[in-house]
């Protein structure tokens, strides 16, 4: 018996419809199969047309594509493992637009297999070929309740020369990931608080290269919206970078979940504003972790070797409880290098961050922060240093928040050190200083003047050290409600009032044994940071 053949089939004009209907269960449902060992050497589509009919009354006029497709040398096998194959089937799709409650999708692409087949291993039938797959300005968007996700010319290419797919069964997006190019495309994510954008996105799997430009974090609400909807004190935070480079970026599952291991990450031109209004009430007590907790708390698995900071900028404002005024203090020319990010398992090394800024744009900072992943209280060590400066210039933020003014001053750096936790810190600062004289001011009008407030100023610089060349001790208790940097400029400003006699030495001695008391550390507690 000759085996049935075809030269081929044309297929003109073509139209599919998709429908919801739900097909009636007493009713056989008709199977299609290929004839034993037919042939067929070549089918065509030209120009097929795609609808989408969403009930048996209602039908779109538009297609929601337009296509053609080629296959070459079709064969139907038996009862064997192979059920079907062609050398190769190429379908172009000219115009893809789809819709239904969630998404849209807008897709020309086009898809080439090659040594495409269909078998069957064991019960599940698996579909294996040499994909190749490109589309060009993709449009996608997703919305759900409060989130909704948008990709916008969006180039990519897919090429998996072993692809296979188990039909029916879960995608593995890591298999998929890892054949997926992204040469370019715009990100919009929002969800009921905020909205992150990113101008242009693209992901390079031969040298796990990503790179995201333009990226931009805001709050939906503006600041005096955010203080109706908050009213207690808290971080209301805007963020910009201009670029942000991952390399060695692996997509790994551990215990069900998929995790990223990252060997390097650049962040270059990053902007940070952070604010909080002092006048607000306090709210009900919230914990901040420490940075190490708070990595280890992600629900991510992630791995991070380092991440390196360039060219970027903070600004930390404040507005006064004591003046009602608005003092920011700004950071930028911030250059950083952060090591050992890991929440995979409980680390022997410590997270641990280097960086230098200039304060103001002139005073040159520079910091060494080490913590530890094993301290349960995320015991840490800093060491910093600030280069000579004019103590004039801290009126920028001295005045507006505690009503004080430096007439003048100079110091010759500072050197600072010191070690804690998340409950407190002490150490020892050495801020040498000669010429200092401040002025109080009335917190409540900065430009009154009153004979009571020159007789009180008097009396403040009799007591203060005119100059000094003396390390001084300095200690803090953390307000955990606020993130490190709070805690990390409050143990400074300490160890400031201490080296000017504003703050006794002795007294912060004993609030420190009693802290070491309360909370039972030891020396031994100190050895875990590496």
């Amino acid at each position: 018996m000759e085996k049935p053949y075809l030269d081929y089939l044309i297929f003109h004009d073509p139209e599919i419809y998709i429908s919801n209907k739900k097909t009636s269960l007493d009713k056989a449902v008709p199977v299609f199969s290929l004839p034993i060992g037919l042939e067929v050497r070549e089918i065509a589509v030209k120009n097929g047309k795609l609808y989408n009919q969403r009930s048996t009354d209602s039908m779109l006029q538009a297609p929601i594509s337009r296509f053609d497709l080629s296959i070459h040398q079709l064969r139907g096998y038996g009862n064997s493992r192979k059920l079907l194959s062609a050398k190769s089937l190429e379908a172009e799709v000219k115009s893809l637009e789809f819709t239904n409650q969630s998404f849209k999708i807008s897709a020309p692409a086009s898809l080439t297999f090659d040594a495409f087949e269909i078998g069957r291993v064991d019960s599940v039938f698996r579909l294996s070929a040499k994909v190749l797959g490109r589309s060009e300005n993709l449009a996608f968007n997703y919305l759900t309740g409060n989130i909704s996700l948008n990709l916008n010319n969006m180039s990519m290419s897919f090429n998996d020369p072993a692809f296979s797919l188990d039909i029916g069964q879960k995608l593995n997006w890591q298999q998929f990931i890892d054949k997926l190019t992204i040469k370019h495309g715009g990100i919009n994510f929002q969800n009921a608080d905020s909205r992150i954008n990113v101008n242009n996105l693209s992901w390079l799997p031969q040298k796990r290269f990503l790179v995201a430009k333009g990226i931009r974090y805001e709050p939906l609400l503006s600041k005096e919206e955010f203080k109706i909807i908050n009213p207690w004190q808290t971080d209301y935070i805007e963020a910009a970078a201009g670029s942000l480079t991952a390399k060695g970026l692996n997509f790994s599952a551990t215990t069900g979940q998929h995790g990223l291991n990252i060997s390097t990450i650049s962040l270059d031109s990053i902007k940070l504003d952070y604010s909080r209004d002092k006048r607000m009430k306090e709210r009900s007590f919230m914990e901040k972790p420490m940075p190490s907790k708070l990595i280890s708390n992600l629900k991510i698995p992630l791995s991070i070797q380092e991440i390196k900071v360039t060219n970027s900028q903070v600004n930390i404002s404040e507005i006064s409880l004591a003046t009602g005024k608005e003092g920011v203090i700004t950071l930028d020319n911030i250059n950083a290098h952060i090591s050992n990010l890991n929440n995979l398992q409980a680390s022997a090394d410590s997270l641990k961050l280097i960086g230098q800024a200039s304060l103001f744009g002139k005073t040159r900072i520079r910091l060494n922060y080490r913590e530890s992943y094993q301290d349960s209280l995320s015991g840490f060590k800093m060491v910093l240093s600030l280069s000579p400066m004019d103590l004039t210039e801290l009126n920028q933020v001295s005045i507006p928040l505690a009503a004080l003014k430096i007439n003048r001053g100079d110091a010759d750096g500072v050197n600072a050190e010191w070690e804690g936790n998340k409950y407190f810190a002490s150490g020892e600062i050495l801020l040498p200083y000669k010429n200092l004289r401040i002025n109080v001011m009335d917190r409540k009008n900065l430009n009154r003047k009153s004979f009571l407030l020159s007789a009180e100023n008097d009396l403040v610089n009799m007591i203060l050290r005119k100059k000094n060349y003396k390390p001084s001790f300095m200690f803090f208790e953390r307000n955990r409600n606020k993130f490190v940097f709070n805690y990390w400029i409050k143990t400074l400003l300490t160890g400031f009032a201490s080296s000017i006699g504003l703050k006794g030495e002795r007294t912060l001695k004993k609030k420190e044994e009693a802290f070491h008391s309360k909370y039972k550390l030891t020396t031994h507690d100190r050895l875990l940071i590496r």
